[in-house]
């Protein structure tokens, strides 16, 4: 299923869930850039996934988590 044939809920629940990774970059005191770095990903991933235009695969989120030093949890609640 692409993005746009899902349903308004979904897209709503990934823009909470990107600013939930800025909210918890901004409170580390972090760039894009260096979480990017921490992640192995370029910036523009980090900007796209905070935005809520693109979803971040487990493995990379679970990396971006502990380079901001959260609870995998709390990024998506």
């Amino acid at each position: 299923m692409r993005q746009n044939d899902q349903p308004e809920w979904v897209h709503a629940r990934r823009v909470a869930i990107g600013r939930q990774l800025q909210d918890a970059r901004l409170r580390a005191n972090l760039t894009q850039e260096a979480v990017a770095e921490a992640v192995g990903v370029s910036r523009r991933t980090i900007q796209a996934w905070e935005a809520g235009t693109a979803d971040p695969p487990l493995g990379p989120l679970l990396l971006f988590a502990a380079a901001v030093d959260a609870p995998l949890t709390e990024l998506l609640t």
